[in-house]
């Protein structure tokens, strides 16, 4: 072997020895047992001391007092220093939480899921939640739509702010919608409406001679016996109506149906509100249309039921103030016209001609005390 390759083999194991301490120095802490840095500083210096001719013999040298004095030099200095770490990952990452009994009781996770949980997470165990509060029934698959009660956002009327839930009798609000029964109770408001005052005038009324206008025969023509009759100008009319009541009447019970239908409609179709009180002392029309803003109905035609037995005059002077506008600079919502009404004078009608509902808590107590049925009473 020439000299050449005699240095560069000399050299290639002075360079493992060098390496062989970091090695070691990995190796062990990926497997948990870190030698100290104490032991692969006296290392990279023994080897950095041997001469190049005696490389071969450090290296091997070196590696076997690394790897057997490694365990005891670490053990020393645990010693010396405290208990010695676990892994030489740092700390945050691979730190080992430890669980109360109660949580570890309950908890199935292993170690190696618990070591990945932040210091500050609370494990907390959950235990089945008794059902003595909720309502049991034999059809537990549509128990919810047996429920006796719908939930309803409360709003603020002064700041339109949410004010909390109420609960609403799914007995008047949360009906299923019946078109044919909406439509039977409409025809019966509108017919009640109807004055019935309209009346032509019949043969024996009209102006004109009662004399025979032409002779009976020899005309070419047909016969005429009156001038009032209604093929001439100014004659009566065949039929005309007359004067009477075009009242028609339904069942109480098909009315009150209706009513709930209504109501139960403007529910599901997120068209009603329900505000603490219907109060404004002295509103101005433009504090109203504020007002309005914030409830977000502003522009559109509403009705507002209260149920109190004497109403706020300023507030109902206030939306009376109010009629059919384009919008503008200043109102680009456009203005609708208003209506308020108490609620023991409800309609299907007004609930069906309005776009929003608005209603007060006491309204809400009111329409439930008149349109409940008795079951949902009792």
């Amino acid at each position: 072997m020439s000299s050449m390759s005699m240095s560069s083999s000399l050299s290639r194991m002075a360079l493992a020895s060098r390496l062989a301490p970091i090695r070691l120095q990995t190796t062990a802490a990926s497997t948990g047992q870190v030698a100290n840095s104490a032991d692969a500083s006296v290392a990279v210096a023994a080897a950095a001391a041997a001469s190049a001719s005696d490389a071969a013999a450090a290296a091997a040298t070196t590696f076997a007092t690394s790897a057997n004095a490694a365990p005891a030099l670490a053990a020393a200095v645990g010693q010396a220093q405290g208990p010695v770490l676990k892994s030489a990952a740092p700390t945050h990452m691979s730190k080992l939480f430890e669980l109360p009994t109660s949580a570890a009781n309950s908890a199935s996770a292993s170690t190696t899921s618990t070591s990945l949980l932040h210091p500050k997470t609370e494990i907390i165990s959950v235990g089945r939640l008794p059902l003595v509060s909720v309502p049991q029934y034999e059809d537990r698959a549509n128990a919810w739509w047996k429920y006796p009660f719908v939930q309803s956002w409360l709003h603020a009327f002064n700041t339109g702010a949410f004010a909390g839930l109420v609960e609403l009798s799914r007995d008047v609000f949360g009906q299923p919608v019946r078109s044919d029964v909406i439509a039977q109770v409409l025809e019966y408001e509108r017919n009640w409406r109807e004055q019935g005052t309209e009346s032509s005038k019949t043969r024996g009324q009209v102006r004109g001679s009662t004399r025979k206008a032409f002779q009976q025969k020899g005309r070419g023509k047909a016969r005429v016996g009156t001038i009032r009759a209604p093929q001439f100008v100014g004659g009566y009319t065949v039929h005309g109506p007359h004067p009477h009541n075009k009242a028609t009447d339904i069942p109480r019970k098909v009315y009150n149906l209706g009513i709930r239908t209504a109501l139960s409609t403007k529910f599901a179709q997120d068209q009603l509100l329900v505000v603490d009180l219907l109060a404004a002392p002295n509103a101005s029309k433009a504090e109203m249309r504020d007002r309005l803003r914030r409830l977000g109905i502003s522009g559109r035609k509403t009705c507002f039921f209260y149920g109190a037995s004497q109403p706020s005059l300023a507030l109902i002077e206030a939306l009376d103030s109010f009629e059919v506008a384009n919008p503008t600079e200043d109102v680009p919502e456009g203005e609708r016209k208003q209506l308020v009404a108490a609620a023991e004078h409800v309609s299907v009608s007004a609930l069906m001609e309005y776009e929003m509902v608005v209603l007060d808590k006491e309204a809400v107590e009111v329409l439930e005390e008149l349109y409940r049925t008795e079951m949902a009473a009792h």
